[in-house]
């Protein structure tokens, strides 16, 4: 027989399906039923609350994902941006003519120079008259990866839908295909002549205050509209489109890069207490964004972000057209609800589980008498009644 403390219910012998023992703190003996359990009380209540905390877990989960991924893509996007403004720093240092920043022709006479883009691709030189036209800004930043030890996947901000270019000789071609290929802007080097006279530099004596590239210049109608003072709903309807409207990379001639929730991040402007709209030239205020989206530089501090993203031929429609973070939220909701089956399934099985018996009456002897062999532990008798006796049911 087993023996613990007073009160405590002490096994001595099964017999008949049942299991004897002897409670000295009440002077009692009792029988447990061995072939029959109770169940566990869990009540619908419980598996409700639970359930409904792994969906709020879920809720919260899914979207900490998302955001994670989001700032994943900014920082490799903002790794991309600093290697191409070393790159273009090391082409500037080279250049024993002024420390000039990568540009290839010029039309020098003009007024107010026409921007041109996506240019002489196949020439084998950017500055023959068979290449590049003038003012070509894609062709100036090709010069980069034409010239510097750097991969195009560089030229390509993850979030958006370019893609980096492959099995291309870059020292036999001059420009870049298409946007399909870039998915950042680069500081427009072909100024007016308004800004030309006024000390309109390229070269490496800037600052830190003079962006250099960003995320892809959204084009959009409203950049001249939208003043230094608009509203963040507003400023996410021109920002650029590389990161859903949030906000744009941006690498300084120094090679810092910041993340600008708006595109008035350039240099400050004259006689404004502003910064310069990047997305726009001519000046900007507090309730208009600047004189035109695609032109030259207007003045001394002015930078114009291009290409813009509707400039060339467009990257071919994507089989699906969820972003590709997507299929790792619907990964996630997936694997929650998943979680969520087998939760409740665990749940219902500790329904199910075994309690611990319950005692009840010895069966089969009359009261009063105990059953053969069922004795209480020595020293435990009850004062009240003699050994084999089995005292009346409470």
């Amino acid at each position: 027989m087993l023996r613990g403390e007073a009160g405590d219910w002490e096994p001595s012998f099964e017999r008949g399906g049942q299991l004897f023992s002897w409670d000295g703190a009440m002077g009692q003996l009792h029988g447990f039923n061995a072939t029959r359990h109770n169940r566990r009380a869990y009540s619908l209540t419980d598996l409700a609350v639970l359930l409904v905390i792994i969906v709020t877990l879920i809720v919260f989960c899914v979207p900490a994902t998302h955001l994670s991924s989001e700032q994943k893509r900014r920082a490799m996007c903002a790794n991309n941006l600093r290697m191409l403004g070393l790159a273009a720093t090391m082409y500037a240092n080279a250049d024993v003519r002024g420390g000039s920043f990568p540009r290839t022709r010029f039309d020098v006479d003009a007024v107010s120079p026409t921007p041109t883009e996506y240019t002489g691709v196949s020439a084998m030189s950017s500055f023959s008259p068979g290449g590049p036209r003038p003012n070509d800004v894609t062709a100036a930043m090709y010069l980069i990866l034409k010239t510097q030890d750097i991969v195009s996947k560089v030229f390509v901000c993850p979030g958006s839908d370019a893609e980096p270019q492959k099995g291309v000789d870059t020292s036999a071609t001059s420009n870049f295909v298409s946007r399909q290929f870039v998915g950042y802007s680069y500081a427009n080097p072909y100024p007016g002549k308004v800004a030309r006279e006024s000390g309109f530099k390229f070269n490496n004596s800037l600052g830190s205050d003079f962006p250099l590239a960003s995320d892809m210049n959204s084009g959009a109608a409203g950049l001249l509209t939208t003043g230094a003072g608009a509203s963040r709903a507003q400023f996410q309807q021109v920002n650029s489109p590389n990161h859903r409207g949030d906000g744009q990379n941006v690498v300084y001639f120094d090679c810092h890069v910041e993340f600008q929730a708006t595109p008035y991040c350039g240099a400050g402007q004259m006689g404004s207490a502003g910064r310069d709209n990047i997305f726009t030239a001519g000046l900007a205020s507090s309730s208009s964004g600047g004189s035109i989206v695609k032109g030259a530089p207007a003045h001394r501090e002015d930078t114009v972000m291009l290409p813009v993203i509707a400039d060339g031929a467009q990257p071919p429609a994507r089989g699906n057209s969820m972003d590709w973070d997507e299929p790792i939220l619907l990964a996630g909701i997936g694997g929650g609800i998943l979680l969520l089956v087998v939760v409740a399934v665990v749940v219902l099985l500790l329904v199910l589980r075994k309690k611990k018996p319950t005692p009840v009456m010895p069966q089969g002897y009359p009261p009063g008498a105990y059953p053969p062999g069922a004795y209480p532990p020595a020293g435990q008798y009850p004062p009240q009644y003699p050994p084999g006796q089995f005292p009346p049911r409470q």
